[in-house]
């Protein structure tokens, strides 16, 4: 994930990680929380790997295309 936004910033199209870390490692509400391990996990690989992409009204057809073959390519 850290690859793919890297490469959008390069070329232009500002993206960034969604989710610093997962709620189950927030040590401020851990005692709250009734967490098993496999949700835990879960958890976790979902705020890895979310990322946000622009949606405001000037992102153009090219900047949809270049996020694509981005994404693709760091994927593949």
């Amino acid at each position: 994930m850290i690859l793919i936004i890297k490469k959008l910033n390069e070329s232009g199209i500002g993206a960034s990680a969604s989710y610093p870390k997962s709620i189950v490692d927030i040590p401020d509400i851990q005692d709250q929380l009734d967490i098993n391990i496999q949700i835990g996990n879960g958890a976790r690989y979902v705020a890895d790997h979310i990322l946000t992409l622009p949606t405001h009204p000037y992102v153009t057809d090219k900047d949809l295309q270049v996020t694509v073959e981005i994404i693709k390519q760091v994927t593949n």
